[in-house]
């Protein structure tokens, strides 16, 4: 009976045994978001259109500052330079809340006196807000996206040679390989920190406008 008993039951498991977990799958492998040169481009094009109001304040202070009309650019140092020297602190506080009020303003009468503007002013914007449609959704040959690509390169590769070259020199100057040109960037750093504490900010002010546009090449020419 023992013996049937036995032969019956079939093995007896140990308690301390467990049985083992089926191995766990592996996590899919997650695809990395692809690279569109492209999108690249058409996004750089884009910001090219939206900064155009910087590009052209820029290219109209460097008009003033190479002296193209001389009239006009020391009318604008002296005016400055007027400004800076006579205007207290609630004066300049006014300045400020005029230069935040008036794009403001303009904005708002622009879009109030769009119905009013003349053909010409009305085709110019309409031609670019057709240009900042096309570049939302273009669609170019594959011959037109390698020029826009290989132009995107040219300027991108322009930009940070650039960039490395100015690097260099201030590595240059900061290690004194040319000791005469880092003893003239200590002194100038000095020289500036001793006339922010000694001079009052207006005649500081003056000091660097009247720099800008007496010290530069294109004056004494």
């Amino acid at each position: 009976m023992q013996t049937s008993e036995r032969e019956g039951g079939g093995p007896e498991v140990s308690p301390s045994v467990m049985p083992e977990a089926p191995p766990e799958s592996p996590p899919a492998p997650t695809k990395s978001p692809a690279f569109d040169l492209f999108n690249l481009v058409l996004s750089y094009k884009r910001l090219e259109i939206y900064l155009e109001p910087l590009m052209d304040a820029g290219d109209g202070v460097r008009y003033l500052l190479r002296w193209q009309t001389p009239m006009c650019s020391l009318l604008t140092c002296l005016g400055l330079n007027i400004l800076f020297l006579t205007l207290n602190e609630g004066a300049w506080y006014s300045v400020g809340a005029l230069m935040i009020s008036v794009p403001a303003l303009l904005g708002y009468l622009q879009e109030v006196c769009r119905a009013r503007l003349p053909e010409s002013e009305l085709m110019r914007r309409k031609y670019h807000s057709v240009r900042q449609e096309d570049l939302q959704r273009v669609h170019l040959s594959r011959p037109e996206a390698v020029a826009e690509v290989k132009s995107f390169l040219i300027q991108l590769e322009a930009l940070l040679s650039r960039l490395c070259c100015t690097c260099e020199a201030v590595y240059r100057v900061l290690h004194w390989e040319n000791p005469t040109v880092s003893s003239q960037f200590y002194g100038a750093l000095l020289g500036t920190v001793c006339m922010l504490y000694l001079l009052p900010l207006c005649w500081v002010l003056a000091l660097l406008n009247s720099t800008l546009f007496l010290g530069n090449v294109e004056f004494f020419r």
